[in-house]
């Protein structure tokens, strides 16, 4: 699929990865230690994949498309524990760079298999952007952020 450069949709299914803890601990290295305890406050395994996985997304995407080297990427959270980049004297290609990250089954059975075959790349894309957008419609809408399991909110058009 031929994307800009700074648009990125990068979608990572983890429920097959069953690392050890040798592995664990080998992927938390790639981080810088003060990630390390927004990933092990965790008590459930899953939910530490779901923080460990996501933080190594967010560097990846830091140095893929604004080619940052991974020892200076600086990413902290908001209040609300939004991810941001903190930029010192880097010049940067997109100076408005944010992201987002959605690390909870997002899309029922059903949406996914609309998805998944729609189709072209375009089509897929559409797909997902289309579904995405009622889901996030109704998270604005009632004003509480997410939390509702959205799989369990089949959205129609």
């Amino acid at each position: 699929m031929e994307l800009e450069k700074g648009v990125q949709r990068w979608i990572v299914d983890i429920s097959v990865w069953e690392p050890t803890p040798q592995a664990f601990s080998f992927a938390m290295n790639f981080l810088p230690q003060h990630e390390h305890s927004s990933i092990t406050r965790f008590v459930k395994v899953g939910d530490r994949k779901r923080a460990l996985v996501s933080r190594l997304l967010q560097y990846s995407l830091v140095h893929h498309v604004l080619g940052i080297p991974y020892n200076e990427i600086c990413i902290r959270r908001t209040v609300e524990g939004k991810p941001y980049l903190v930029l010192g004297s880097e010049a940067v290609d997109f100076p408005n760079f944010n992201f987002n990250v959605s690390h909870q089954v997002y899309f029922s059975g059903l949406e996914w298999n609309n998805i998944l075959n729609a189709g072209s790349d375009n089509k897929m894309l559409g797909e997902l952007y289309r579904y995405w957008s009622l889901k996030e419609a109704f998270v604005k809408a009632i004003g509480n952020g997410v939390g509702h399991r959205l799989d369990e909110l089949m959205g129609e058009y």
